[in-house]
This record gives C-alpha cells, structure tokens and sequence, in this order.
C-alpha cells in the first residue's frame, strides 16, 4: 500500500494488490491474473486522481470480483505474560480476530465469502462535515494560549 500511495501522491494511477493466504504453500496465480487484468483496466480507463486500488484476493479465489467499502477494523490486540527458559518475563502481542458483524459491502465481507474485494481510496482522509461543524473551536483554543 506504501508504494501505491506514494504513486498516487505523484498523480500516477496506482493499485496495491495482496494476497489473502495463511497457508506456507500460497499459490499467486489467480492474484497474478487479478493484477494484470486490473493494470490492464486502469491504462484502458485510468483512474480518478489522487485515488488508488486497494485489491485484495482470497486463496482459494471463488471467481467473484467485488467493489467494496475498506472495513472498519476487526481485530483487538491482545498482550500474554509469559516466562522464558531462564525464569525472565516477556510479553507477547498478537490480534485476536473478530470476524462476526462484517457489514456485507465491505473488503473483509468480501474476502471472507471467497470474492475478490477492489476498494478504491483517496488520499484526502478529511472528515469535511467535521472541519465545518467544529471550525468555531478555533477562537476558543486561540484564546487559552493569550496572556
């Protein structure tokens, strides 16, 4: 994703593509073909500016291509105590997965059902019904810095 946001930050069309296996012996082919067939797209059809492709393909990949929405997140980080071998604490961080309540038109929803999930982005992650609603904060905190 890093280098397909720094492409779309110099106005080139870009897509970051993954593939969605656990497994040691993953196969790239059908995350291949997705690949070409969506830079194919893109140089046929471009894309917005500043916008790029976040695609995503499942292994096993059912033959579904989705338009998505990105999810919001599903895991929790977890902190485990442990000992080692000579009796010094440790810890260990990992994410618990929680994968119940997926909302249906998201990557996650997607990926989970088999489909692969396309989900364009753009590079402006302003809330602009929040910088309107909360502009008159501005007088406020200036004042609090005013001798």
């Amino acid at each position: 994703m890093g280098a397909a946001r720094e492409g779309a930050l110099h106005h080139i069309p870009s897509v970051a593509v993954s593939l969605c296996a656990r497994k040691e012996n993953a196969k790239f082919e059908d995350s291949a073909r997705v690949a070409r067939a969506t830079a194919e797209m893109i140089f046929k059809e471009g894309l917005p500016d500043q916008v790029l492709l976040n695609v995503n393909v499942p292994e096993p990949w059912n033959g579904v291509v989705r338009f998505t929405r990105q999810s919001k997140k599903i895991t929790r980080n977890q902190l485990s105590e442990g000992k080692d071998p000579r009796g010094r604490s440790y810890f260990w961080l990992f994410e618990q997965k929680l994968d119940k309540n997926v909302e249906p038109d998201t990557d996650y929803a997607a990926i989970f059902s088999g489909a692969v999930s396309i989900t364009p982005l753009h590079l402006d992650p302003t809330h602009t019904e929040s910088l309107n609603h909360l502009s008159h904060w501005a007088k406020s905190i200036a004042s609090a810095f005013k001798r």
